[in-house]
Order: C-alpha cells, then structure tokens, then sequence
C-alpha cells in the first residue's frame, strides 16, 4: 500500500519475533488514488469525481452520521447504496455489533491547475 498513511498505528499485540507480521491498529487511514490526467479524459473524470467519488462517500456519510453530509448542488445521494448500507448497519447492529465511529473526509482534485485556480479564488 505505496500511496497510504494510518494514523496513530501500532501492533494490536505484540510481534512473536522480528521478521513476523503483526495485525495493525489505526486511529485514522490516509490514501491517495493516483489517476492518468491527459485533455481526453479530462471531463469524464470531472463527471466521476463528483457523481461517483464525491457522491458516493456523502452517501457513507449519510449512513453513519451528520458529518460532510451535504450533496453538491444537482447531485443526489447514491438511493441504493445507502439502502444497501443502512440495511447493513441495522442488521449488525441489532445482532449486537459494535460500531466505531467513522467519517470520510476528502480532498479531490484532478491536477495541479485546478488546485491553483481555487487556490486563486
């Protein structure tokens, strides 16, 4: 996993020995999806970054609570899966799992020109 951080991490238990693995525990997890950037594709990536990437994670959001919840202007939350998530949480819930609280935050952009125009703002 090249492109991803975990925050506050450490061993769940302790190694046996130097060269074995451990399982990992993480307050927060970082990643970053690299994607080809080149003028054909430049608008259909636009179009997924805000109706598949954006919308989707408010949709998770929506699922699990009020953080980053609101949808951009012309955009609705994905129905079916936040009925597939809900449907999810309820039934382990109610079998007596234990949820930890999660939210998805993210920063999305497509180049760096974009990043100076908002930038610019």
């Amino acid at each position: 996993m090249p492109y991803t951080i975990l925050g506050k991490m450490r061993c769940e238990k302790a190694k046996d020995n130097d060269c074995s693995a451990c399982g990992l525990e993480a307050s927060a997890l970082q990643t970053t999806f690299l994607l080809n950037n080149n003028a054909y594709q430049s608008d259909s990536a636009s179009a997924w970054e805000l109706n598949v990437f954006i919308r989707n994670l408010k949709t998770f959001n929506l699922v699990l609570g009020t953080y980053n919840t609101d949808m951009p202007e012309g955009v609705e939350k994905n129905q079916e899966l936040f009925d597939v998530l809900n449907e999810t949480y309820y039934r382990y819930k109610a079998s007596g799992v234990k949820f930890v609280p999660v939210k998805a935050d993210f920063l999305s952009e497509r180049s760096i020109p974009d990043n100076i125009k908002e930038e610019a703002s």
